[in-house]
């Protein structure tokens, strides 16, 4: 069932249905501009004013109102064609009778944390305080029903794969499910990202969003073999159980600063099954409940610290980021390094499809890909290359130790292959990689970086400090954002001397 906002003109006060209306059918996309039914009025959807109607709450017997919903169109299909259709007198009753039913008891009726929300200015205002008013009453019924089903199986694993099962038609058939006219399927069609109830709703039955994915789910499920070698369990990353040093590898996905509210988001469907995510400690930045960049900086940094912690020394870890704010990327290469991580390699990752907050916003449309290794604190003994060398051509040097002074000495300045298990190789490597990558932000166009690593900055500056560039300082610090600079000691040390000295050299 296809369901519509009903709002009423300014002009004359009259009523507009906003599908019968607005809907351009040639185009099968809402129209910017329209007549209103009434008087004739131009209308677009940010002069109309908003309609709402008032229930009487089952839980307090308080009353509270919602904006006001109208069912228009039935969206059917025969075989492999797709049609619409008016609602007729048998459909309304239908409508009509199961609204009359008492609200099933598994539909949970907790409040969504509004004031403590970034989406809470979406959901209030319109009405969607509660997890219940999500839902129109068909919908609550039969996800009701499938959840009571699902809960009653006695073995554990069914009725955690049941319920697994059920979850995927939570958010499909809530009021945040939107009409795409332009597209036959009405699966899924929320928003990713953010809480938005649109003004064109399409009421979907769970053996629509179900039917496909039952197969789907089952061929997952049937193909999945774990042994007894292999453990997946949930926590919190940042207090893991694990022991020191007993990891290989750590590949981490971690939250991009500001871009996505995971906690809240999860909110609607976690309510279903009476466990909420605790907020509090989400790495995120998050203004609704006073979490600063700082917060965030020092949350991952605890992370970073516990991946440390358990991964095997000289072993390394794959981070992948993304964000548009260079303060946001700052603070993870902070933490990292706070960690102990030394990070050798940051590439590009084109996932070739954008979010929605990268889509509708100017953020970085490619995501990093962090590659970190944990060092082994090995001594700066004399490379094997070189004492095999020194022991086979100098008899004085012969049975000498790795970590010799003669041998040392003797090693001085001499070319060898690079060792990658090797930390001082590395970190020699590593230095390499930083300063080029420097060289390219010293040679790029652009105005202002839009993605920078502050260990290639600080590498560079160093360097150039070390030969005297000054220049290359100064030029280098004007396409970093002030805040960066003046946030880091170091760099601001460099800059300052860099300033005063390249002034002192100008000629007159």
């Amino acid at each position: 069932t296809v369901w519509s906002e009903v709002f009423s003109c300014p002009e004359c006060t009259g009523e507009v249905v906003f599908l019968d209306e607005a809907l351009d059918m040639a185009t099968r996309k809402p129209r910017a501009e329209f007549p209103c039914p009434h008087c004739s009025a131009k209308l677009t959807k940010a002069n109309l004013q908003r309609s709402f109607e008032t229930f009487i709450d089952h839980v307090s017997g308080d009353a509270w109102n919602r904006i006001r919903l109208r069912p228009v169109w039935i969206n059917y299909s025969v075989g492999a064609a797709s049609y619409v259709k008016d609602l007729d007198g048998e459909d309304s009753a239908t409508i009509d009778r199961v609204s009359a039913l008492e609200p099933p008891l598994e539909v949970p009726v907790n409040a969504f944390p509004i004031d403590e929300m970034y989406h809470g200015s979406r959901l209030a205002p319109k009405g969607f305080t509660r997890i219940d008013r999500m839902f129109l009453p068909r919908a609550s019924h039969a996800l009701a029903a499938l959840w009571r089903r699902a809960t009653a199986r006695g073995d554990h694993r069914l009725r955690n794969l049941l319920l697994f099962f059920v979850e995927q038609t939570v958010t499909g058939m809530s009021l945040l499910n939107r009409y795409m006219a332009a597209t036959n399927s009405q699966v899924n069609r929320q928003l990713s990202g953010v809480y938005y109830v649109s003004s064109l709703i399409a009421e979907v039955s769970p053996w629509h969003i179900l039917d496909g994915k039952l197969s789907r789910l089952s061929k997952v499920f049937s193909q999945t073999h774990l042994g007894h070698d292999v453990t997946v369990s949930t926590g919190d990353c940042g207090e893991t159980t694990l022991p020191n040093d007993s990891l290989d590898y750590v590949f981490t996905d971690p939250p991009f600063g500001e871009n996505i509210y995971y906690a809240d988001l999860n909110f609607l469907v976690e309510s279903w099954h009476r466990v909420l995510t605790a907020s509090r400690p989400e790495a995120i930045i998050d203004r609704a409940k006073g979490k600063t960049i700082t917060d965030y900086q020092r949350l991952m940094q605890r992370c970073f610290a516990e991946y440390c912690r358990v991964l095997k020394p000289g072993r390394w870890m794959t981070v992948v980021f993304h964000n548009s704010r260079s303060a946001v990327w700052n603070a993870i290469q902070e933490a990292m390094l706070a960690a102990g991580f030394v990070v050798a390699d940051v590439r590009t990752l084109d996932k070739q499809q954008g979010s929605y907050r990268q889509v509708t916003s100017t953020a970085v449309k490619q995501d990093l890909v962090i590659s970190a290794y944990k060092p082994n604190n090995g001594a700066g003994d004399v490379p094997s290359q070189i004492h095999a060398y020194l022991s086979s051509n100098f008899k004085e040097l012969r049975n000498r130790d790795k970590d010799d002074a003669e041998l040392r000495a003797g090693a001085k300045d001499r070319w060898y292959v690079p060792d990658p298990n090797r930390a001082s190789d590395l970190e020699k490597l590593r230095e390499r990689g930083l300063l080029k990558e420097f060289e390219e932000y010293r040679q790029s166009p652009q105005r202002r970086l839009k993605v920078f690593r502050m260990e290639a900055v600080r590498a560079g500056f160093k360097r150039a400090w070390q030969t005297r560039a000054y220049a290359t300082i100064v030029e280098v610090a004007a396409k970093i954002p002030d805040d960066v600079l003046q946030e880091d000691p170091k760099l601001l040390m460099w800059y300052d001397q860099a300033v005063t000295r390249a002034e002192a050299e100008s000629p007159p």
